[in-house]
């Protein structure tokens, strides 16, 4: 809690200063997985508390994954009842986030040191550069959420310190609870638990350490623990483990601990080097597993962990917030470092939580520093010349995001050889409606890894954007050869197929999207459009009445799907097909006004 007028003063400034970094990312546009997290998931538009506990974020892909994370989906579902697909909105909720986050950490490390350290740790983490992808980007916002249940766990840990009986042991429930539901914001809210027990350990007498654990508290949050994962795996069946990518584990065995411990050490000295200078960033980068302990970046892991734990040790005693700090860092950046299957090898965004105990540790030193050699002021100079350097590269940087083609283009440059740039850069070009270049870039990538489906159905939606039909069906057949079970792939063909009048095809095609688990409603709507085309009415109301029954609140939605496929029939000079899909888009909402305006459009 802010104790005095000075901590509000703090506290206004971080939150003012970090706002206004921030603001140039509030206009930015969805980028990659916002797309299908937000854009096309069809279940925020019509959702209930049961259906948010069962899903993953990536429902909309059609593909199984272990993102089970409701109480950020939910988030995403109430952005989308406010500010439907207004990006700004749901930028704005991930900024407050971070604000949040901010000044939890400013009132957390302001009960162990003064508000000189306290302040500029805080503020070094809200502006520093490498925190951009978790605040910026939308579909990372399970980390300032899970950050946010984390610190206040931590928070109110300290506070039952203060109290005694009943108080204390509410405050220690209430930190158990928040545990509890920052598991399902991210399941890297486990870090919770250790930094329980390392606060405890750091805020006590050394003398007295063994009997200021709480053992019985610990096994508290033990059982809150089994209770997430009873309801994790038995009632919402998804697995503890994220799917692994493969492709990060290209030139090593991806089930051989022993590689994934070399890759570990490598990345916590990737990870330190980012927070040390972040000036190469990038969205996406890989890693290959080192051959062996001898590969410098092993050497080099190795060294940072020796220094940095050296270092915590040393300072445990008289410096006991430089170790805690340095602790903080090892504790919450070790879930990411690969040592089970993630989705990649590194991401800047999960740094998010484990840079907090890097500034703290920083600016601790330097203010130890500052005083052993009586030049505090030159301290206090010195961070705030940093701070505005930080500052300067984080609105750089948001900049960057809101140009998804400049942004990519850095990546693939940078990483020539990892497939995912690529398809990145060429999403963005599609996005953009360039064509052409986001077919080189969809090659390019495919090339490099010719059994990527995402990337075969990226290319086709760009062939079909230049009209090249046959290529792009060609290539949606690709996609789906490698991933027959996904809905999404089959959809997209039929769309393609009927737009260039191979009816019976699309319907073919589209019946296997509408038997998928769980079945699209978007497909029966373009299924319908096909039968409509054959003459088939009563089949056609039939698939309409399914996809109506899906989705019986979200006319817009339903209405969404003829008017793009009115589009695409005007694309290829088909009027009459156009407006037929457009009147068909009025059936489903009565009052939208681009169908009409589409319709009015079309009068001589």
């Amino acid at each position: 809690m802010v104790h005095s007028g000075k901590d509000l003063g703090v506290v206004a400034i971080l939150l003012a200063a970090t706002a206004l970094v921030y603001a140039n990312s509030l206009q930015n546009p969805f980028v990659v997985d916002d797309q299908h997290i937000v854009v096309r998931n069809l279940l925020l538009r019509q959702w209930t508390l049961a259906d948010i506990m069962r899903s993953h974020l990536f429902a909309p892909l059609g593909a199984e994954t272990q993102y089970y994370r409701p109480l950020t989906l939910l988030t995403f579902a109430i952005n989308y009842t406010l500010f439907e697909l207004n990006p700004t909105g749901y930028h704005i909720f991930n900024l407050t986030a971070h604000l949040v986050v901010v000044v939890l950490l400013y009132l957390l490390f302001s009960l162990f040191v003064t508000s000189w350290v306290a302040g500029f740790a805080a503020a070094l983490f809200a502006l520093h550069p490498a925190n951009v992808q978790a605040v910026t980007y939308i579909s990372s916002r399970s980390d300032p959420l899970y950050a946010i249940f984390t610190l206040l766990s931590l928070l109110l840990w300290f506070r039952a310190a203060q109290q005694i009986g009943p108080k204390s042991a509410a405050f220690r429930a209430s930190s158990v609870l928040c545990f509890f539901v920052g598991l399902f914001a991210k399941e890297t809210a486990i870090i919770t638990l250790p930094l329980v027990v390392l606060t405890d350990s750091i805020r006590t007498d050394r003398r007295k350490w063994r009997q200021d654990l709480h053992i019985g508290w610990y096994l508290v949050f033990a059982a809150a623990l089994i209770l997430y994962i009873a309801i994790r795996v038995g009632l919402a069946g998804y697995a503890l483990s994220m799917e692994g990518s493969r492709e990060s584990w290209r030139g090593g065995g991806p089930g051989e601990m022993t590689a994934r411990i070399l890759l570990a050490l490598k990345l916590v000295y990737e990870y330190v080097a980012l927070a040390i200078y972040p000036l190469n960033l990038s969205f996406f980068r890989n890693f290959a597993v080192p051959e062996g302990p001898l590969e410098a970046g092993v050497v080099a892991g190795i060294a940072t962990v020796i220094v940095l734990a050296g270092l915590a040790i040393f300072f445990f005693r008289p410096r006991k917030e430089i170790s805690y700090g340095i602790f903080w860092f090892l504790i919450a950046i070790f879930p990411v470092l690969n040592l089970t299957s993630l989705n990649a090898p590194i991401m800047e965004h999960w740094l998010y939580l484990p840079l907090a105990g890097l500034a703290l540790a920083f600016v601790s030193g330097v203010r130890m520093l500052g005083a052993y050699l009586g030049e505090s002021r030159g301290a206090t100079v010195g961070l705030g010349l940093l701070l505005i350097l930080l500052s300067a590269k984080t609105i750089s940087r948001n900049a960057e995001w809101g140009d998804p083609i400049r942004l990519f283009q850095s990546d693939a440059r940078r990483y020539p050889n990892e497939e995912k740039n690529w398809f990145l850069l060429g999403y963005a070009y599609f996005e953009r409606g360039i064509p052409n270049q986001a077919i080189h870039a969809y090659k390019a990538g495919l090339a490099i890894n010719p059994n990527h489906a995402y990337g075969w159905s990226g290319l086709a939606e760009a062939l079909s954007m230049a009209r090249k039909d046959d290529e792009a069906e060609k290539s949606f057949l690709r996609a789906i050869a490698i991933m027959p079970e996904n809905p999404w792939f089959h959809y997209a063909l039929g769309v393609e197929r009927l737009k260039t009048g191979k009816v019976d095809g699309a319907i073919e095609t589209l019946q296997r999207a509408v038997i998928s688990n769980p079945p699209l409603p978007l497909a029966y709507h373009v299924l319908g459009s096909a039968y409509l085309r054959q003459g088939k009415a009563d089949e056609a109301d039939r698939a309409f009445s399914r996809a109506l029954a899906m989705l019986p609140r979200a006319g817009e939605t339903h209405a969404a799907v003829h008017i793009e496929l009115g589009k695409l029939y005007m694309e290829v000079g088909k009027e009459r097909a156009a407006q037929e899909e457009w009147r068909l888009a009025l059936r489903f909402d009565a009052n939208n006004a681009q169908a009409k305006s589409f319709l009015e459009s079309q009068l001589p």
